[in-house]
């Protein structure tokens, strides 16, 4: 067959594809991941205690090995305070624990101290030191020593009353404290440190006088009681050139700081007494008021002298009696001359004795004469015993 012409051979070109769509922004970038929770205290999980069969140890206790049937508490002078202890701490210094199981250690109270880790309890600060606050480590305040003499000061004098929980032969302040001492040294030191610190004083003027410890029967049962006798003194700051307005100032200033402890003490001693309360675990009472008394020095003994009362000037009194006493000297010695003289005149004559001169030479004596000559050479023989004796005759 003839060939097929060249034109119909060839076909239409198909037509172009459609554009391809944009591709799609690429997603923003993820934020950081927050960092983990730092692991518990044991980073390697015990088998199964990290499961709902196995207890944590609680704060106070510790076990070091796996698997254990319970925990142990901590010693005396250590603590735990978290969760999976595997160990105790030992207590720092200016801190105690005097029980077993402790989760934290107690500070020492002000007024004693602790210098020694894993220490069960705390030691009274001497009487010449105290403390600051609680948990001290050594005692660097100094006391104030209180002088002989109050100047001025307000006085009070006051009885409280604790009561405890206990009975007199299971109660021990010092084992309840934590303090080295005995329960009358313990209570003495917390009474005057909540005296001092209501009263804003120094602990040195506050002095207990007498305690006394019995045992009371209540419907609580058989309980110890201290009765405590209390005489504290709230000075008032005097210059000793102050003048007399400035001291009854003073004086009012220490008797307001006076009244307000007072009044806290009648209205609610376990407040006045609160670390001794809280710390000893007892009870205050007051039967009654205390009692105040204001204290200033007698006023010195007049050193005006006699002749400063007198109703004219001293030294015009003192001219008075010089001349006085001058008369009196000089009249005696001048009639002792007069008589002297007259003795002589009748004793003796004047003359001439030439060239201007004279002298005097023996008159004629008569009897009256010779008699006072006699007695006067007498007198002057005579020794002053003698004298005295024949005046005493």
């Amino acid at each position: 067959p003839p060939p097929a012409p060249l034109n119909a051979s060839l076909s239409p070109p198909p037509p172009a594809p459609p554009p391809l769509p944009p591709a799609p922004p690429s997603p923003p970038p993820q934020p950081p991941e927050p960092p983990q929770a730092p692991p518990p205290p044991r980073s390697v999980p015990i088998a199964p205690a990290d499961t709902h069969l196995c207890n944590h140890c609680q704060p106070g206790t510790y076990t070091s090995r796996q698997d254990e049937l319970g925990c142990l508490p901590c010693a005396l002078g250590h603590y735990a305070s978290g969760t999976r202890n595997i160990a105790c701490q030992s207590c720092s210094p200016g801190t105690f624990s005097n029980k077993l199981g402790k989760a934290l250690c107690t500070p020492c109270a002000k007024g004693t101290y602790n210098k020694e880790y894993t220490s069960v309890a705390c030691t009274l600060c001497p009487g010449n030191v105290t403390t600051r606050g609680l948990g001290a480590a050594a005692c660097t305040v100094p006391v104030e020593v209180k002088p002989d003499i109050v100047d001025y000061a307000v006085r009070i004098d006051f009885v409280v009353n604790f009561i405890g929980n206990l009975s007199l032969a299971e109660f021990d302040a010092g084992s309840i404290a934590g303090v080295a001492a005995s329960s009358d040294l313990v209570l003495t030191n917390f009474v005057r440190q909540d005296t001092a610190q209501v009263f804003n004083i120094s602990i040195a003027d506050v002095a207990v006088n007498e305690m006394h410890f019995t045992d009371v029967e209540d419907n609580v049962g058989r309980r110890v009681l201290i009765s405590v006798n209390v005489t504290t003194f709230v000075k008032a700051h005097v210059e000793p050139d102050a003048t007399q307005e400035e001291i009854e100032t003073a004086l009012g200033v220490a008797e307001l700081n006076a009244d307000t402890g007072v009044k806290l003490l009648s209205d609610d001693p376990d407040s006045f007494f609160e670390s001794t309360t809280s710390t000893l675990q007892v009870s205050a009472t007051t039967n009654e008021p205390p009692k105040q008394t204001t204290l200033q020095p007698e006023p010195p003994a007049s050193t005006e002298m006699f002749w400063e009362a007198l109703p004219f000037p001293w030294e015009l009194g003192l001219g008075v009696l010089g001349g006085v006493v001058l008369t009196f000297v000089c009249t005696k010695q001048l009639r002792r001359l007069y008589r002297r003289r007259k003795l002589y005149r009748q004793m003796y004559a004047p003359r001439s004795a030439g060239g201007g001169k004279s002298m005097f030479e023996m008159r004629a004596l008569n009897q009256a004469a010779l008699t006072k000559l006699s007695k006067f050479k007498s007198n002057r023989s005579k020794s002053a015993l003698d004298k005295m004796w024949e005046r005493r005759v």
